[in-house]
């Protein structure tokens, strides 16, 4: 309870997103998942201490920890869908764009996940919301997918789409 009250007062007197990282571990690992998704709750009422960083960590403690598999996967890709689209609402205000990190981290948890259709998608919406000098990190993952689990018609039609970016 001493590392709860300090990761408390941490959290209140000097929000970080650091700070509400190590307050969503530290729930999920020493009390579970219910103290876990508090924390997070808690860090999204201070959405100026809660970047995507914040919504990342809740997405991987809830899939790796979260009792039944595939509703824990479910769960983290919605909290990352949430991430995403928080930032491009804030990239549309400030005429700014979404963070690469979001969108690779995104990509590696749905890759971690098997959810194929939803990688393939997020590649493709990454491709549109990132500058090309950002998006260009995300052509060698999808090659990598295609490669994978495509047909030769996907890669090839992913290589000319690549070679004309």
């Amino acid at each position: 309870d001493d590392a709860a009250a300090l990761l408390d007062t941490l959290v209140a007197k000097a929000p970080s997103a650091a700070a509400h990282v190590a307050r969503l571990r530290f729930g999920w690992r020493a009390r579970g998942a219910a103290a876990g998704r508090a924390a997070f709750a808690l860090a999204r009422r201070q959405p100026a201490h809660s970047p995507w960083p914040v919504y990342a960590a809740a997405a991987q403690l809830e899939y790796m920890l979260g009792e039944e598999r595939a509703a824990a996967a479910e769960t983290g890709r919605r909290v990352y869908a949430l991430a995403l689209a928080k930032a491009e609402a804030s990239a549309q205000a400030k005429g700014g764009s979404v963070p690469a990190g979001l969108v690779l981290s995104y990509a590696s948890y749905l890759r971690a996940s098997a959810d194929l259709p939803n990688l393939r998608e997020l590649l493709e919406r990454g491709l549109l919301l990132l500058p090309a000098a950002e998006a260009a990190q995300l052509w060698p993952i999808y090659a990598q997918v295609e490669a994978q689990f495509g047909t030769a018609a996907s890669q090839a039609e992913l290589a000319k789409r690549r070679a004309a970016a």
